[in-house]
This record gives structure tokens, C-alpha cells and sequence, in this order.
């Protein structure tokens, strides 16, 4: 039920009257709903809180996903859940939010009661954490969990990620545990140059390779960067230099490769994979890092 209000103008003689049909519909909408909740035996707060959380949440995986070009960082049309209000909130069209002008830091993206996001300089229910370096983005990081809708759920059902489609969930999820026991699900070796941008070998897939053997030149390999195409957040690729003399060396954050296909090295710095030696490239967001 809409509320039918009625406007006034200036000169308006007829505000006694128009105040009391105002009032006497809104109180008819709002008992309305009162009942509606009274009957339904749930209490909205609790029974939100219960399905999506304690914790700032993207409802749906394709929620506020952001792109990045030049001083824009713009999120997608979405839904999320702010337990600080208990309201779930929503954009439906993308939102660019300029950087231009911000001193370097780093910055917070939130949602403001209406669901437009924002760029904060404090803490407070981020969906993600940005890295400003004054000229142009760093490291992003999505902070906010997110919480299936029922496309998700379908899509688990019956995604072919894994070669296969699936009747329910339950058979997928019995062979996620499968693939999770076993080594690698894909295995890649090249003996790439002297320097690679974009590094994508023959049968390299970033959402599933699990182990490569790159073998640095004679003289060593420089790497600015490794394809992310499809990655998903989390995934963790073993590397080796089976190389018995010459070393690989890996740029941090270096503007050679494309943006999401950036290192965050630890320090900050060069890192360096010696003969024989291996690390842990993972995925941490829009970027990848290094465990050792």
C-alpha cells in the first residue's frame, strides 16, 4: 500500500485539512504494516542477522564489484547487508568514485544508508580497503564476507568449474573436497626470456593451475606480473625455478603487466626465487602476493 499524501503550496489555506488526510494515511499504512509484521511471528533484526550475519556482507557474488581506470575506481550495482542497521541496502545502477586529488593512503569503501558507496578515511563496515598512492591504485582488498543469493546457490549446483555439472550441492561440494585432497589440479612448465609482463605460459589458467615450473634464462628472469584471468580470491599457485644457476626475480606492483596482474611483494620490494627454490603465489583480493 502507497500513502497518498497530498502537497502544499505556498498561499495553501487547506493545510488543516490536507495535514489530517495526510496523517489519517499514513497512520493506515503504518498500522497496516504493523500487523503484517505482528502475524509473520519474525522480528526482522534477528532473523537478518541469523541468515546474513554479524558482518558487513555483499549479498550475491556479482554485488559492488569494482574495475579500476586511471583515478576511478567504480563498484558495480548490488546488495549488501549493514548489521550496524540491520537494513540490507542496494545501488542499482555502478557508482565511480574519484581518487583524483587524495593524498596518498589508505582509503575505505562503505555504503551509506541509501546503499551509494563512499570513500572513507576511517575503519568503520568496509566493504573494501584501498591503497592510494597519490597517482594511482595500489593494492585492493575486499574486507566485507559475502553471503550466497539463490543465483550462487544455482550456479554451485551446476557449475562446470570442475569439468562436470552437478545435481545438487551437495554431490559439487563431495567433489570440491576430491580436487582440494588432490596435488594440483593443473601443472605448468615453461623456460620463459629475460623479462615477462602478463606472464601467461601455454596451458597456464589462473583459476586452475596449481603448480608451475618456470625455469629462469641463463642470466635470470624478471617478472612484472602474472595473468589473472578468472582467478578467484584465495586461489594459491605453488612456483618453483627448477633453474640450477640462474635466479628469478619478482617486481612488486610493477606498471609493466596490467593492474590486476601486479605482485605485492613482501617489504615491498624485489623478490628474489633463487636456484632451486619455490614460494606460494596467492591471490589476496584484485592482486596477487607472495608467501614464501
Amino acid at each position: 500500500m502507497t500513502p497518498d499524501l497530498q502537497d502544499f503550496a505556498n498561499g495553501d489555506l487547506a493545510y488543516i485539512a490536507k495535514h489530517n488526510a495526510n496523517n489519517a494515511s499514513l497512520r493506515l499504512n503504518i498500522n497496516t504494516l504493523l500487523a503484517a509484521i505482528a502475524s509473520s511471528s519474525v522480528s526482522s533484526g534477528p532473523f537478518l542477522t541469523a541468515l546474513l550475519g554479524v558482518q558487513t556482507a555483499f549479498i550475491g557474488s556479482t554485488s559492488y564489484i569494482h574495475s579500476e581506470a586511471t583515478t576511478i575506481m567504480t563498484l558495480s550495482a548490488g546488495y549488501a547487508w549493514r548489521p550496524d542497521t540491520g537494513q540490507v541496502v542496494s545501488k542499482g545502477t555502478a557508482s565511480p568514485l574519484n581518487f583524483s586529488g587524495k593524498s596518498a593512503g589508505t582509503y575505505y569503501i562503505q555504503l551509506d544508508a541509501a546503499g551509494s558507496p563512499t570513500i572513507s578515511p576511517t575503519l568503520a563496515t568496509p566493504l573494501y580497503s584501498v591503497v592510494w598512492t597519490g597517482s594511482a591504485f595500489g593494492t585492493i582488498t575486499r574486507l566485507a564476507s559475502i553471503v550466497w543469493n539463490f543465483q550462487d546457490w544455482e550456479d554451485a549446483q551446476v557449475s562446470t568449474a570442475l569439468g562436470a555439472s552437478y545435481d545438487s550441492l551437495d554431490a559439487r561440494l563431495e567433489a570440491s573436497e576430491s580436487l582440494a585432497l588432490a596435488p594440483f589440479a593443473v601443472s605448468v612448465s615453461d623456460s620463459p626470456g629475460a623479462s615477462v609482463d602478463d606472464y601467461a605460459p601455454i596451458g597456464w589458467n589462473a583459476a586452475k593451475t596449481r603448480r608451475l615450473l618456470t625455469t629462469a634464462a641463463s642470466g635470470g628472469t624478471t617478472y612484472t606480473g602474472f595473468d589473472s584471468t578468472n582467478v578467484q580470491d584465495g586461489a594459491c599457485i605453488y612456483v618453483r625455478n627448477p633453474s640450477t644457476t640462474d635466479l628469478g626475480k619478482i617486481m612488486h606492483l610493477d606498471t609493466g603487466s596490467l593492474l590486476a596482474n601486479r605482485v605485492s611483494c613482501p617489504g615491498g620490494g624485489e623478490y628474489d626465487v633463487p636456484p632451486l627454490s619455490s614460494y606460494f603465489l596467492i591471490r589476496v583480493g584484485s592482486i596477487w602476493t607472495i608467501k614464501p
